[in-house]
């Protein structure tokens, strides 16, 4: 309705030569329509362990974020931080077979002080789930490494 709405059956057909990349795009359209950014690429190290494997790598985008936060804190705060959303990437290990596993899980914000509201609420979920782990900030960066293991946490940090 909003592609048809700002410019027809022109709007739509230039949405399916160029289509959105992310959540963002879809649950913001006029955004999209105005002022496309795609989201920022975020690349992880692996972990250096022949204990602990790969079995995850992928992103959540905005649509993911907020639905995992509004779990925890609730859906007007879970909305409000993750339309500031710009863009994430996160790696899960496992040590052997169906053993403990490990989240590394990097997102970048539109600025610093989204970030700094992101990093506040994930706190909060690690506290509200009780899992081991940190969240750190570096300018409109948050990086989470969560586990109940500390190697992996040690590991994970290096």
């Amino acid at each position: 309705m909003t592609l048809y709405a700002a410019g027809g059956n022109d709007a739509i057909d230039a949405t399916f030569r160029n289509p959105p990349v992310c959540t963002k795009h879809i649950l913001h359209p006029e955004q999209f329509l105005s002022d496309r950014r795609d989201p920022e690429t975020v690349t992880l190290r692996s972990v250096a362990s022949a204990d602990w494997r790969l079995i995850g790598d992928n992103v959540l985008g905005e649509f993911g974020i907020r639905s995992l936060l509004e779990q925890h804190v609730g859906a007007f705060d879970a909305q409000r931080v993750a339309q500031a959303w710009n863009g994430d990437r996160y790696h899960v290990y496992e040590r052997g077979t169906n053993g403990p596993t490990g989240l590394i899980w990097e997102t970048a914000w539109e600025d610093e002080h989204s970030a700094a509201d992101f990093k506040k609420l994930y706190q909060q979920v690690l506290a509200r789930r009780n899992v081991g782990g940190s969240v750190d900030q570096t300018a409109n960066r948050v990086l989470v490494i969560q586990s109940d293991d500390q190697t992996f946490i040690a590991l994970a940090k290096k």
